[in-house]
């Protein structure tokens, strides 16, 4: 299976705002883009943006997807756009796993800090995000739609 229809896939189930295929393959161009995918098996996949994403695919042999995430890099910072595990898969420490990876390589790029926003509501994210460091620096009014919410701006420091 092709990443670009795996991650649309995902975003799909995991979001009422999920990006499509287009917007999936957009990403895909920016080489400061990282993805990081989960399997079922415990084992991940990571990618860095550029063209050769287009033509990637997936081992999807004796293993589902479990979950992902998506960041953006800058030279100092990163910002994580999106990071979602599959409904079977949660609450047994996937998105735990998943940020772990994205930190690991966060510093390994020696970048200073990673951001992120999350809708006001979504309790359970903001407690997990707490949990690893993160501290509310902001909100953004609107930010999310269908539905229309507030996102709050976590941040945190990794040197």
């Amino acid at each position: 299976m092709n990443l670009i229809r795996v991650i649309a896939d995902m975003e799909t189930t995991c979001f009422a705002d999920g990006w499509d295929a287009d917007m999936v393959e957009q990403l895909f161009r920016y080489e400061n883009y990282r993805y990081f995918i989960l399997y079922s098996d415990g084992s991940f996949e990571y990618y860095e943006g550029g063209d050769q994403l287009w033509f990637v695919d997936v081992n999807m042999e004796n293993r589902e997807l479990a979950g992902y995430a998506i960041i953006s890099c800058t030279p100092f910072d990163a910002d994580l756009e999106r990071i979602a595990v599959m409904p079977k898969y949660r609450k047994k420490g996937n998105a735990t796993k998943i940020m772990e990876k994205v930190f690991w390589q966060v510093r390994e790029e020696k970048l200073e800090s990673i951001m992120l926003e999350v809708r006001k509501s979504n309790e359970s994210a903001i407690n997990l995000y707490k949990n690893k460091g993160f501290e509310s620096i902001a909100e953004r009014k609107g930010y999310y739609k269908n539905p229309v919410e507030d996102a709050i701006i976590m941040k945190k420091m990794m040197q």
